[in-house]
């Protein structure tokens, strides 16, 4: 409300990108690390995981950067 968009972005590549690794660190150390997202999404992290990466695939959800600003 009243914000001017400067730029926005497709992160699709690199929130692909992102997820895939964080997916390939958990299926191999069979652990989350201390600290992450896992924390904030609860117990089924793995399964949401798997459900975004398959939603951004197929363009059902698509991650966007927008910068924005108070007009002056």
């Amino acid at each position: 409300a009243g914000f001017e968009i400067q730029t926005t972005s497709s992160r699709k590549e690199f929130a692909l990108e992102f997820f895939r690794k964080w997916k390939q660190k958990m299926s191999v150390s069979k652990s989350p690390p201390p600290l992450g997202l896992h924390l904030v999404m609860g117990e089924n992290f793995f399964e949401k995981l798997t459900n975004f990466l398959e939603n951004i695939k197929t363009r059902r959800v698509a991650p966007f950067e927008i910068i924005a600003k108070l007009p002056e």
